[in-house]
């Protein structure tokens, strides 16, 4: 497209020339700025993008966004908005074609279950016969021939806008996001007019230096999806006493939940290490997923592609039975122990997966964790009350430390636990995982919290291979979910 067509003339006042300046893409990272693309320059927490601009000419970048005058080479153009992550959105919007007017698209946020929720929409949309593509943390799925993985929850607005072109252009009718309330407050998926919200759950999370200053500051950056994009309708686990916080005003609240006044109401759950059943509306459905919580993810899965499609809730009964989701609850035999691989990765996350485990373990649990570089100190502490008081041990380890030490985050965690003699610090994660199976007996379960789906570690500033299943499977670990579908 040609500039005179992305900004108006008050804009490129002055910039006559560059009128018919052919602009193609739009980047956020000056590594990626090159020939025919508008680089947006971000005030952030820790960099100020307009530095960066001599790199991004260098690389053939003629245009550039900016939230201030800033000095450029004669032969480029300099745009001045008052919010450029918004002006990020609305342009990769425009160069693709605006494809969100096309699409029916669909946002699920919650601190707990917003990525099992979405895969499982998405799996029970395509059951129904529709044509639907996913965003989520584990990756962009629907798109033929193409696997997608994501350095972010919710990708910048560049790649969203991109998907969403592709989906359209391929004849999608659904589109499933995966919204972090860091992509709220950020504004990358500013413009998209989502036709439902999904409310999954809330709890304290995600506070701190490069995340967000409160509490209350995180509650308000998700409430934004039910605040700011026109949604009149909302799916909700009602079992979360902030969903009415979270979604008022909105026209239209779908309640999930395990009571009698639920839209949705599920009963009967029983859990085993093989899954979960329940019931729903009179239907029995049952899950290769593990842990109460699920049932109710698979519930506001199931409820929404019921709204969405106006199919009965019984048609989706087999909808679900055999989805596998990638480092949610996943669990691995060897010698008579139990492993479970899970992004557990804050405290009631931990509290959660160690209860769920405690239902089939006759023995000991044993959790292997450690916490983010750069994290605040409270996290630690809340990851350890109740790491120790709801496993028996604990081995503190290498998560994605970064540039900080992993022994030092490691003794901020153990630092926190009243009892020393209940955790015992081994940095290497591999070797943790070692040392948990080698202290472990038959009986026991062994908990690998924190990495989950992830496929590397942040060490330092390289980004490593790193594979927890793969280490399970080098040890002779059995996979169950495989034995129950053998």
């Amino acid at each position: 497209m040609r500039a005179v067509e992305l900004f108006s003339q008050e804009e490129l006042c002055g910039c006559e020339w560059a009128h018919d300046m052919e602009i193609n893409s739009v980047a956020e990272h000056s590594d990626l700025a090159k020939a025919g693309c508008v680089f947006v320059c971000h005030k952030g927490s820790t960099a100020d993008g307009t530095s960066f601009i001599p790199q991004a000419y260098s690389n053939g970048c003629r245009a550039f966004v900016s939230y201030k005058k800033v000095k450029a080479p004669r032969d480029s153009i300099v745009i001045i908005v008052k919010n450029t992550r918004k002006r990020a959105a609305e342009l990769s919007a425009a160069l693709n074609g605006n494809p969100e007017r096309k699409l029916k698209i669909i946002g699920i946020t919650g601190t707990k279950g917003k990525t099992t929720t979405a895969e499982l929409l998405y799996k029970v949309l395509v059951f129904s016969g529709k044509k639907a593509v996913l965003i989520s943390t584990l990756g962009v799925s629907g798109l033929p021939k193409v696997k997608y993985s994501l350095d972010n929850t919710t990708p910048p607005p560049s790649y969203i806008f991109g998907i969403l072109r592709m989906a359209k252009d391929i004849g999608a009718e659904y589109v499933i996001i995966e919204v972090s309330s860091q992509s709220l407050a950020e504004y990358r998926v500013f413009g998209i007019p989502f036709c439902l919200g999904i409310f999954t759950s809330f709890s304290p999370d995600h506070v701190g230096d490069g995340e967000h200053r409160s509490v209350e500051d995180y509650f308000s950056a998700k409430r934004r999806l039910f605040t700011d994009y026109g949604i009149r309708v909302a799916v909700v686990n009602s079992c979360d006493p902030s969903w009415c916080e979270m979604t008022r005003g909105v026209e239209r609240v779908i309640k999930c939940g395990v009571s009698e006044e639920d839209d949705f109401r599920v009963e009967k759950i029983r859990c085993s290490i093989f899954g979960t059943e329940f019931s729903m509306g009179g239907k029995k459905f049952s899950l290769s997923l593990c842990g109460k919580h699920n049932a109710i993810n698979a519930a506001l899965a199931i409820s929404c592609a019921s709204y969405l499609t106006g199919k009965p809730i019984a048609f989706f009964d087999k909808a679900v039975t055999d989805v596998r989701i990638s480092g949610r609850f996943e669990i691995y035999t060897l010698a008579g122990r139990f492993f479970v691989i899970d992004f557990a990765h804050n405290g009631e996350s931990v509290k959660k997966i160690c209860t769920e485990v405690r239902t089939f373990t006759p023995g000991k649990i044993i959790i292997v964790y450690g916490s983010v570089g750069k994290r605040t100190f409270s996290r630690r502490c809340e990851l350890a009350e109740n790491a120790e008081k709801y496993a028996d041990i604990s081995v503190l380890t290498a998560d994605n430390p970064g540039e900080e030490s992993v022994e030092k985050i490691c003794r901020d965690i153990g630092n926190c636990y009243k009892d020393s003699s209940a955790f015992v610090i081994v940095p290497d994660r591999r070797r943790a995982i070692e040392y948990a199976y080698s202290i472990s007996k038959a009986g026991d379960s062994v908990i690998l919290a924190g990495k989950g789906h992830e496929r590397y570690q942040l060490i330092g500033n390289e980004k490593l291979y790193f594979s927890e299943e793969k280490i399970l499977k080098d040890m002779g670990a059995r996979a169950v979910f495989c034995d129950k579908t053998e």
